[in-house]
């Protein structure tokens, strides 16, 4: 798996709805990593969350469907998820 990166969030428009330390629509990346880092299950349905959005894991918040977001392939979402995960 190549390495994910902020470009990556970027280039897949998650900024839209995410940054690094503060809430907007959607959780900060840290408060992400806080919430579900060193959960080894977190991690698929993190991937999950990311490929199909949906509500339930943070509230009211609820995370666009993929028919209103930029593609993102399952390598693609294990990135994010990975990178989300380090920003603790």
């Amino acid at each position: 798996m190549a390495a994910a990166s902020p470009e990556l969030a970027q280039e897949k428009q998650c900024g839209v709805c995410h940054t690094a330390d503060k809430e907007m629509v959607g959780p900060s990346y840290r408060a992400i990593a806080d919430r579900y880092g060193g959960q080894p299950q977190a991690f698929d349905m993190l991937i999950a969350k990311v490929k199909s959005g949906g509500m339930g894991h943070w509230g009211e918040a609820i995370m666009a469907p993929t028919s209103a977001r930029v593609p993102v392939s399952d390598d693609e979402a294990a990135r994010l998820v990975k990178w989300i995960l380090e920003q603790r």
